[in-house]
């Protein structure tokens, strides 16, 4: 990901993504085309140009723990139904924000 000519190095070490109630097939198709989603989600996150190099000079790196996904994050309704492209779009949205918080957190601490 490129962040105003330098890199950034995004760790996030556990993902826990929780579908409870979503069909197989449909959380499959969710995840399948996760990334390409997340990656553009998160290029559209202002913190993240803020991060301060902490390794090779040019690469921006940002260490986050965990990031917890689910029905509850995600302000789905108990039975509603959501095509693979609305919930992958809601997945990457929660994720990127977690991602933002965290790094405005770490700009902070500096």
């Amino acid at each position: 990901m490129k962040t105003s000519e330098q890199n950034l190095e995004l760790t996030v070490d556990h993902l826990n993504i929780r579908l409870k109630g979503v069909p197989a097939a449909t959380a499959r198709a969710v995840v399948e085309q996760l990334g390409s989603e997340l990656a553009a989600q998160l290029a559209r996150q202002e913190a993240l140009v803020n991060i301060t190099p902490q390794s090779s000079p040019g690469t921006r790196t940002l260490w986050i723990e965990h990031v917890n996904v689910g029905a509850g994050i995600l302000g789905l309704q108990k039975g509603e139904s959501s095509s693979p492209p609305a919930l992958r779009r809601r997945i990457a949205a929660g994720i990127a924000h977690t991602v933002a918080a965290n790094a405005a957190r770490a700009a902070k601490k500096e």
